[in-house]
């Protein structure tokens, strides 16, 4: 019963740390601003909204750093059609980034605390079964991939065939206004981050996340593998033990019958000692000399 709940705690800690690596991995993609510029430069938004490049990169990364709380507003001049425009010039766009900004930092916040979460939760099933703690954590972490492969799985495979759908379900699901959604013959935020920008960001996001959930997969697997040889080996060279140990009971047991039949020998050879060679064998009672009265009269001589 100990040592289930300790693998319970390890698998909670585990899908806690899959989460908290997902975000992490969301924040790599989108502060790596080689990947925006090489994005931007693949997809040539920028020469359908009458932009340089450039501008775009910087309005997206304006964008990035609001949400991370490096600067405290979106606005940023961007040349469009040679005319000097504020980038992001409609409300709806700024109180949507605010509600962005608030969800983004949340996340962030929860994405720490897990951390620690996790931590503690790995600590206290490890104290619960502290003989096997190694063994109990990689169980827990398998159990806990698992539950995330499902999940990840079912989300991989919707996005995969209807992204559409599932960013509407996404949008709907994390914000309680309309602000998220935009006319695009007016808002330049919803053409300078079109479906397949994010779709491609997600991709990427997947495959940093995918990487280290497989490591530690691999490495769980390659423990437990490890151990159970180890746990084998222990086995074998027990009963390699036991049979040695009856073996040497057996030989010295069949010593000892061996001496006691010996010794029982000799006990019955000094109770009827054997005729030697030459001695004369003792006379029946026929061959022994008869009594005075039994001997024959002789006569008497004058």
């Amino acid at each position: 019963m100990r040592k289930r709940f300790a693998v319970m705690l390890s698998t909670v800690a585990s899908i806690i740390l899959v989460l908290c690596i997902l975000f992490s991995a969301l924040q790599l993609t989108m502060n790596d601003k080689n990947y925006i510029e090489y994005e931007y430069s693949r997809l040539q938004v920028a020469r359908g909204m009458g932009m340089s490049n450039l501008d775009l990169v910087n309005s997206c990364n304006r964008l990035i750093d609001y949400m991370e709380g490096r600067v405290d507003s979106i606005d940023i001049l961007v040349t469009v059609n040679g005319e000097q425009v504020l980038m992001f010039d409609q409300p709806q766009e700024v109180s949507h980034m605010a509600d962005v900004r608030l969800l983004y930092q949340n996340f962030r916040t929860y994405r720490d605390f897990g951390l620690l979460l996790a931590l503690v939760l790995y600590l206290f099933s490890a104290i619960l079964h502290v003989r096997t703690a190694m063994h109990t954590l990689a169980s827990g972490y398998l159990y806990g991939a698992f539950v995330i492969a499902l999940f990840a799985g079912f989300i991989g495979t919707w996005a995969a065939l209807d992204f559409s759908s599932f960013w509407t379900f996404f949008h709907q699901m994390l914000f309680w206004n309309e602000d998220w959604l935009f006319d695009a013959a007016t808002s330049r935020m919803i053409n300078m981050l079109p479906e397949k920008f994010f779709s491609d960001m997600i991709l990427r996001m997947a495959a940093i996340a995918g990487a280290a959930f497989l490591l530690l997969l691999g490495g769980s697997i390659a423990l437990l593998v490890s151990m159970r040889k180890k746990r084998m080996a222990a086995r074998e060279r027990a009963r390699q033990r036991a049979l040695a140990a009856r073996a040497a009971k057996r030989e010295a047991a069949a010593k000892q019958h061996a001496a006691a039949q010996g010794a029982a020998g000799q006990s019955a050879a000094g109770q009827n000692p054997a005729v030697t060679a030459g001695s004369t064998p003792p006379q029946s009672t026929g061959d022994l000399p008869q009594s005075a009265g039994d001997l024959p009269a002789t006569e008497e001589q004058p």
